[in-house]
Formats: C-alpha cells, structure tokens, sequence
C-alpha cells in the first residue's frame, strides 16, 4: 500500500513546531510528519529572516534537506502565508520543492495586507518590553484570543511559553512588515485558477473548531510509539546559502 505523504506543519504567530504535536498525536494510521520552527519563532528564536519571503526560504531548504518527495504543506495564520509562498514556488519548479501535492489552509494570514484594527496592532507591538508578570499576563492574553475553547493547563503552558520565547523583534517585524506584505504577485496566478489539488482555505471559525476538536480527540485505537517514530522536527538556524 503507498505510503501517504508527509505532512509539512507550518506555525502560527507566536507558535513554535510544536504546537502542532496535539494534532498529530490524534492520527489513527501512521503518518510522517515535518515539523517546522520558522525563523524568530521556538527553537530557531534567533535564526535570521524577517520577511515572509525568509520565512519561505527557510522552509524550503527544510523540505530539500528532508529529500521529501511527496508531501503535503499545512499552513496555520502566518504558516499558511508562507505556505503559500512555498506552493508557488514548487509550482514554478523548484526543484528543492518537488513533491508538493496539496496544500491545507487554517485560519489563513491572506496573501494581501492583514486588516487589523489599528489599535489592536499598536497593543500587540507593545507586547513583552516590560516585566515578567506583565509580559506572561500578555501571552496569556494573545492565547485566550486566539483558541475557540479553553486548553488543558498542559497545553496552555506549552502555548505560552512558545509565545514567550519567540523573538520581540520578529514578532513585531510580522505585524508591522510580514502581516502586512501582498505577496499577491507571487501567488496571484495560482489564486486566480486554483488547481484541484488545492484545498480552499477555512473560514476562521471553522479552523478554530477543528483544531479544538482535535486537542481534545483521544483515540484508543491509535499507536503513538510508532507514529511518533516516524514524525521528524526539523530545525535549522543558517540561511540556505550558508549551509554545507
């Protein structure tokens, strides 16, 4: 039986590789996995590249590096921007890229600028420049804003802390240049006659939903030992070109 492709995580704002574990834990067949720490986020904190076109090189130079020739991108918020831009560029033939078969949108940041109430950005790029209960009260915040259902206490430690170790200045770089680039040229001609093997992207709500509905899905039935086996999380800090 043909193995079923990998699938590609890419995080929210904020997020880290894994916030995604929950999601993968509730697969009841084996299944591979990347996932991915974009640049300034998780364990790559301090990796270099502020822009989404970064972002994607990055990712890209994941994907070559696993030697990955079937696989699937999920892109959540800001993940599924760069996924986007991933997509576009397997599409035009890169080669690193190969494989692309689809890609799957959550609560996608839009190819053009992100519409955001002015004084929600102003209070966002206030975030984590003053002490530490004030700047733990403010992840807190960003989390509960951002879930349609409260989270185990595990979970909401895990998100917090993710939240709290990203990089003050990527984080402000995203909602201030990221957030706000139209990559519309880069994907327009995808958006404009998307393939089949495209899956449209969900409304907000609707992706809340499902990824709460999977937090808190259990499934006797599914072996983890072995799914976990074969799930890689791939990390990397030096731009494509520096690598050997």
């Amino acid at each position: 039986m043909k193995q079923p492709p990998t699938l590609v995580f890419l995080h929210l704002l904020g997020g880290s590789a894994r916030t995604w574990q929950p999601v993968i834990d509730c697969f009841e067949q084996e299944v591979s996995t990347l996932t991915v720490d974009l640049p300034g986020f998780g364990d790559e904190a301090d990796a270099p590249g502020d822009s989404v076109a970064d972002m994607a090189d990055a990712v890209a130079f994941g994907i070559g590096r696993a030697g990955l020739s079937d696989y699937v991108l999920v892109g959540h918020s800001m993940g599924a921007k760069v996924a986007a831009v991933v997509a576009r560029r397997a599409e035009d033939g890169a080669a690193e890229l190969t494989g692309l078969q689809k890609i799957v949108v959550m609560a996608g940041s839009p190819p053009s600028p992100e519409p955001m109430e002015e004084a929600t950005r102003r209070r966002m790029l206030a975030f984590f420049q003053s002490d530490r209960a004030t700047n733990q009260r403010q992840a807190q915040g960003f989390v509960d804003d951002n879930v349609s259902a409260h989270l185990s206490a595990a979970l909401n430690e895990v998100a917090i802390g993710d939240v709290l170790r990203a990089d003050s200045h990527r984080w402000r770089d995203w909602l201030t240049g990221g957030s706000q680039e139209g990559i519309g040229p880069t994907v327009s001609a995808r958006c404009a006659d998307p393939p089949s093997s495209w899956l449209a992207p969900t409304t907000r709500a609707s992706a809340l939903r499902l990824s709460a509905a999977l937090w808190r899905r259990t499934s006797p039935t599914a072996d983890r030992s072995t799914c976990r086996k074969r799930n890689t999380c791939c990390r990397w800090s030096s731009p494509p070109g520096s690598r050997p």
